[in-house]
């Protein structure tokens, strides 16, 4: 019933193409290393990512590294001059993410999932949209692309991130600024 839209790399050329040769051209030139990040492009929405939730208590060998895919996920899109914020639930707890949630206006949450997290990913994801609706909901990481369908069945969540976060989010967000509908 719901229009779906799973990004993936397999599109021709990309916002994410354009932005990736810009990146390595930085790179090679050297002038990454003097990227103001602090510059924001205008009238980009306002993106939230989240890493893997787990509540439980941490066991040893399980969840005890950061969540390295959305780290440079959120640093890539804020080197574009994309407002993000990340956020690890794990380590900061659920009700300063409520409030965060409540505070800001995203237009963009997005959640990392592990297969172990999923159900705990999905419900928190859930919570947060009663708490403000008006944003999407994007889950991505190894649960949600080798679960893609049931999740979009049987949750809230409106699109999985396919391939590279970095990209896809920034083919998101563009679509998104530029008028292009992202459902």
């Amino acid at each position: 019933n719901r229009l779906v839209r799973l990004y993936s790399l397999s599109q021709p050329v990309t916002y994410a193409d354009i932005s990736r040769e810009i990146l390595y051209g930085m790179i090679e030139d050297g002038s990454l290393k003097n990227l103001n990040r602090q510059h924001i492009i205008p009238g980009c929405p306002r993106v939230l990512l989240i890493g893997p939730y787990k509540p439980e208590e941490l066991k040893m060998g399980s969840y005890l590294s950061p969540p390295l895919g959305v780290y440079r996920t959120a640093s890539y899109l804020q080197a574009m001059g994309i407002p993000v914020d990340f956020y690890d639930v794990n380590l900061y707890g659920e009700e300063r993410l409520k409030q965060m949630v409540r505070e800001n206006n995203y237009a963009f949450i997005g959640v990392s999932t592990y297969h172990p997290t999923l159900e705990y990913d999905i419900n928190l994801m859930e919570e947060l949209h009663a708490i403000s609706p008006d944003y999407m909901l994007i889950m991505g990481g190894e649960g949600a692309v080798f679960h893609h369908e049931q999740i979009l069945n049987k949750s809230l969540v409106s699109v999985i991130a396919m391939g590279w976060g970095e990209f896809v989010m920034t083919d998101m967000v563009m679509d998104y600024k530029t008028g292009v509908a992202v459902d």
